[in-house]
């Protein structure tokens, strides 16, 4: 039985993006971001304003010595990476704070690991010296974003995954899934991602994060979204049921260059940067 049908029906019913969200990742995604555009579309979100304004006035950045009461002040004492960060980090927050019982991930978990591709994916860029924008933080934060779709089907079809396990031991999670359900997660995240109509750059790193040699386009963020969630399950960051049957694309590593002492370096970075997204996360949590 495929359940292709039913899936793409979940996806055209799946919530809506918020428009203030999607005019925030419009914005990210241009090549030179215009910060009182940034501004302006944050003032439709008072929620993500207010937890902005609360982080600039908190004890941690220096708060207490003077009131911070505009987002420019903000964007001023926090410095733009941050900003954008926090932005992202909120306005996907409750996309991923989500308990996935098909993958047998925990909700923080599933945070951990989504929140470690989006920084380990910005490090591979900065060492690498790519040129890039500010899309590969948001593409390695939502690039699993087909699991939430997903999982209530995997959930229905525990026993199916488990034969076809079986069958194919060494066969990749989600070649398993694309057998039981005729789609798989990268599939289902973008055609998510198409729906929502977000940037294509974005919904290709979804689309082929474990297949990177099928991109046509955007081959620069798909290969460093597949390779730093690669990392995140070396590192054993949130795997859940996939385990260890991850395919790597040696094409990927090929045309980044990568060598192990960048994937170290990567690996080291990422875990303080996690760790600090995190901190923010539990004390700035969207009200």
């Amino acid at each position: 039985m495929s359940y292709l049908d039913d899936i793409k029906k979940a996806i055209e019913t799946f919530p809506d993006f918020p428009v203030a969200s999607q005019r925030i990742i419009q914005i990210v995604s241009n090549l030179v971001i215009d910060y009182s555009e940034l501004e302006e579309a944050l003032r439709y979100d008072p929620g993500l304003t207010a937890n902005i304004l609360r982080l600039a006035n908190s004890a941690q950045f220096g708060g207490g010595r003077r009131d911070i009461d505009s987002l420019h002040g903000a964007f001023v004492l926090l410095g733009q990476r941050r900003i954008l960060e926090l932005v992202m980090t909120n306005v996907a927050y409750k996309l991923l704070d989500v308990q996935l019982e098909g993958y047998q991930l925990r909700h923080e978990d599933f945070l951990k690991h989504s929140i470690w591709v989006a920084v380990a994916s910005e490090q591979f860029a900065q060492a690498l010296k790519f040129k890039t924008k500010e899309t590969l933080f948001t593409a390695g934060l939502l690039h699993d974003i087909g699991k939430v779709v997903m999982d209530p089907f995997l959930v229905k079809e525990q026993q199916a995954l488990e034969d076809v396990a079986a069958q194919q031991n060494e066969v990749s999670f989600e070649k398993k899934e694309k057998a039981v359900f005729g789609i798989n997660h990268p599939e289902a995240g973008g055609m998510l991602f198409d729906y929502w109509n977000l940037p294509e750059e974005i919904a290709s790193a979804i689309r082929y994060h474990h297949s990177p040699e099928e991109a046509d386009k955007h081959q620069q963020v798909v290969n460093i979204v597949h390779v730093a969630d690669m990392l995140a399950y070396v590192e054993s960051i949130g795997i859940g049921i996939e385990g260890v049957h991850y395919h790597v694309s040696d094409s990927a590593f090929e045309q980044m260059g990568i060598d192990e002492d960048t994937l170290e370096y990567v690996a080291s970075q990422s875990v303080g940067k996690m760790k600090e997204i995190l901190n923010l996360l539990e004390n700035e949590k969207p009200k």
